[in-house]
């Protein structure tokens, strides 16, 4: 009970805060972020900019992944029941 509790209060706790930061203008400084303002990318300049190699495409192989997730949560389940 006071896992979800936690976890549903650090949710909109934070979504609180992140809303009053917004409104006191202090979110609009790019150095707030930590990101230059020249790599600031808008939606219209992206399309145009190469892929970056190194990239995970994760959507593409959700399944994957999702595979991955549940074998290492049905082992931590395993082993907290075990030991």
């Amino acid at each position: 009970m006071s896992i979800v509790l936690s976890i549903f209060t650090n949710i909109y706790f934070s979504q609180w805060l992140l809303r009053m930061l917004l409104r006191t203008g202090l979110a609009d400084h790019t150095r707030f972020y930590g990101v230059k303002p020249e790599h600031i990318v808008f939606q219209a300049e992206a399309a145009e900019m190469p892929a970056i190699r190194g990239r995970i495409d994760f959507v593409s192989r959700r399944n994957v992944f999702f595979s991955i997730s549940a074998i290492a949560t049905l082992a931590g389940i395993a082993s907290l029941l075990l030991f």
